[in-house]
């Protein structure tokens, strides 16, 4: 044994049968940074991305529409390559804005050979496939939610869904039978049409009779329904998620400041925590409950321009849009971040 001439400052770590172990000061510190350099990483780099956020906070703005401008240019380049890599020099796409009822009617009448809706076809529409031999494929590739709004006045901003149901067949017509009380009088119920996908989604999920009698009034379009809330107190309001998640719509970037959105939750008697908005985080982890997710249904069985424009709106490219918009898309990976930006 040769303990006499080990060093004084080397400090002893383990004793083994032969022998005994040391460590230098040195060594010592240099342990501790390799065992916390991951945990120090990222903590540095949380703090880096909050004041990266909270830099740019003043300059949402321009960012945004900076990148709106970006996105169309890369829509169009997008286009223009697949069409060169495919021949498709004569290929052009037609967009016809219809409820999502007649949208699918013009599927089957073979009006047109792709829509987009949020709903999956039902029995009797399948069977006409069926019984035509006629191929369809449905593509899911975003995911948005329906949105409840409330005018500023109201601070009444949790319903369940038995609530929300009991609304739409009339059977709760006040405020104050809602339990509300900041505001009173006759709930009006909006929505952009009368047979829109947003009311077929509610009665779908909600379980409401097809023939049922909806107490709903009709603004029009969905920024029709948003201004109709703003300048009505007694108002409850129902659109996309995407209509208040889209920053470079003009309307959605002044809309937190001027309407509340309604937090629901799946029955009553749930603590508040329970109450969600449809808002990304909710929406990606699936945990708000009126998500629903948008599809691509396409009526072409060979490899033809709708399984290109497919395979772009599911690309890594075509999935970027889909962010853009508002919507959460689900053919690609995404990164939720928690931060909070200091006022």
């Amino acid at each position: 044994m040769h303990k006499d001439k080990v060093p004084q400052d080397w400090i002893r770590k383990q004793t083994l049968t032969n022998a005994e172990r040391y460590i230098t000061p040195e060594l010592k510190t240099y342990e501790e940074k390799i065992l916390g350099a991951e945990e120090k990483i990222m903590s540095i780099e949380q703090e880096l991305f909050e004041k990266l956020v909270n830099d740019i906070s003043e300059y949402i703005a321009p960012i945004q529409l900076n990148a709106n401008l970006l996105a169309k240019l890369d829509v169009l380049c997008g286009f223009a390559t697949l069409s060169i890599e495919n021949n498709y020099h004569f290929a052009h796409i037609n967009l016809k804005f219809t409820p999502e009822n007649e949208a699918i009617a013009d599927l089957l009448n073979e009006k047109v050979r792709s829509i987009v809706v949020s709903r999956d076809l039902t029995a009797k529409e399948k069977e006409i496939f069926t019984r035509e031999k006629t191929t369809y494929r449905s593509f899911p590739f975003a995911a948005d939610g329906i949105a409840l709004l409330a005018n500023k006045q109201n601070t009444d901003t949790l319903i369940s869904l038995p609530l929300l149901k009991d609304l739409l067949e009339g059977k709760i017509a006040n405020w104050k039978t809602l339990g509300a009380h900041s505001v009173s009088g006759e709930i009006l119920l909006v929505v952009d049409k009368a047979n829109s996908s947003n009311i077929k989604f509610l009665i779908d999920k909600l379980g409401i009779p097809a023939n049922q009698k909806l107490s709903v009034f009709a603004a029009g379009s969905n920024p029709a329904v948003i201004e109709y809330v703003k300048n009505h107190a007694n108002a409850l309001g129902i659109i996309g998620s995407n209509w208040i998640s889209d920053g470079d719509n003009p309307t959605s970037l002044g809309f937190i400041k001027s309407i509340h959105v309604m937090s629901v939750a799946e029955k009553d008697g749930l603590s508040q925590d329970k109450y969600l908005q449809p808002f990304g985080y909710n929406l990606a982890l699936k945990t708000y409950p009126l998500r629903r997710e948008i599809k691509l249904i396409l009526k072409e069985s060979h490899l033809g321009l709708g399984t290109g424009f497919v395979n772009y709106v599911c690309g890594e490219m075509g999935q970027l849009i889909v962010l853009k918009a508002g919507l959460i898309p689900l053919t690609r990976p995404i990164t939720i971040r928690t931060y909070q930006i200091n006022q």
